[in-house]
């Protein structure tokens, strides 16, 4: 798919894909976390509602997860937003200092973590650093 320049999300694709073992605990934790996200949105919008899982309670109260929720219009509007980072005069300066500061790459997902902090800071009346 990397080689198919057509494709326009083609950049932010890896050159090389590899499969991991088990043994990986980055790959453990990525599918915790993604379980337990599928299970936090079942319980609150399925058919049978239901407490924040333990598990899930665990990894939040680390600070370094969070689950977030997004419409389908909330989610169509960052993704438009973002793709609008690449034209003239949409500041895509300090995007790239934001990416910069944080020791960051250019991704639809952090594109969309500047926007919603962006978004986020102007309903409060606060100026983002660039």
């Amino acid at each position: 798919m990397t080689e198919l320049q057509s494709w326009r999300l083609a950049s932010f694709m890896n050159q090389e894909m590899s499969f991991a073992s088990l043994r990986v605990p980055e790959l453990q934790i990525a599918d915790l976390l993604a379980y337990e996200a599928m299970k936090h949105l079942d319980n609150r919008i399925g058919p049978v509602k239901r407490p924040i899982r333990k598990s899930a309670q665990a990894l939040l109260k680390t600070g370094r997860f969070r689950f977030e929720e997004y419409c389908l219009d909330e989610l169509l509007s960052i993704l438009q937003r973002s793709a609008e980072l690449d034209l003239p005069g949409n500041k895509m300066s300090e995007y790239l200092a934001w990416l910069k500061r944080r020791k960051c790459d250019d991704s639809q997902s952090n594109r969309s973590v500047y926007l919603k902090a962006l978004t986020d800071s102007r309903d409060k009346g606060i100026t983002i650093k660039p």
